[in-house]
């Protein structure tokens, strides 16, 4: 098991490095792989199971986009064969056609997937949110300076359809990407502890054996947290 952590020095923020601490103690025998912003990423180069990244500054993910662009068409290539992807928070945005900014600037994305951010750095996003994934619910937080638009909503591969709270954008029930083996998703958390049920069904998906370490105290949590992002008057 090889798992790339990109850029973890800057792609870090509102507690995601929990992502990465779980995911070490998931798989413990697992090589990591931490991706310094100067350097290349091992994926392009060798095969590795799992590659995360976590949200950033707008400044710092103005840099990832920097770095990234030169390997555009390669990142492409490995989304399209099926390599593992999870993003969380604003990473997924530097993979869409642009980001634009408050001040009209558009700012090239990787373009492997037709959506659009808009930044709005005076009006922060913040919300509780549940979405299904098939039969099962799935909890998590979003706190955001932008919102994504998809250039064709109705055929976007989306994650999750929203039960509470907002989507890629305020009008709409679709949240996060699933394309392939990528998974992106604006849902914090860590979106992965909160959701004990989802992770072992996404990495049965992906084909990798996961036993999730205090099961059943995660299991309890999420169920109390599901019923209280459930009561509307969490809506206050």
């Amino acid at each position: 098991m090889k798992i790339e952590f990109l850029y973890p020095e800057i792609a870090n923020l509102f507690g995601e490095i929990g992502h990465q601490l779980f995911l070490e103690l998931l798989f413990p025998q697992a090589q990591i792989i931490r991706t310094q912003l100067l350097q290349k990423p091992a994926f392009l180069t060798e095969r590795v199971d799992l590659i995360y990244m976590g949200p950033s500054s707008e400044k710092s993910q103005e840099k990832i986009l920097r770095a990234l662009m030169p390997y555009k068409e390669e990142v492409r290539e490995r989304v399209e064969a099926g390599d593992r992807f999870f993003f969380t928070g604003n990473a997924l945005e530097v993979l869409g056609t642009s980001i634009l900014t408050d001040e009209g600037e558009r700012i090239p994305g990787l373009g492997i997937f037709e959506m659009q951010a808009r930044r709005q750095l005076m009006d922060r996003l913040t919300d509780l949110y549940v979405g299904a994934y098939e039969e099962l619910q799935v909890a998590g937080t979003k706190t955001q300076f932008t919102q994504n638009y998809p250039t064709n909503p109705s055929d976007f591969p989306y994650l999750f359809q929203t039960v509470r709270g907002f989507g890629m954008h305020k009008g709409l029930e679709g949240e996060g990407i699933h394309y392939r083996n990528f998974i992106g998703t604006y849902l914090l958390g860590p979106m992965l502890v909160l959701n004990p049920l989802f992770t072992e069904r996404l990495f049965h998906e992906w084909g990798i054996p996961v036993t999730i370490p205090h099961r059943e105290t995660l299991l309890e949590a999420y169920e109390i947290r599901l019923e209280g992002y459930l009561d509307p008057k969490s809506y206050a």
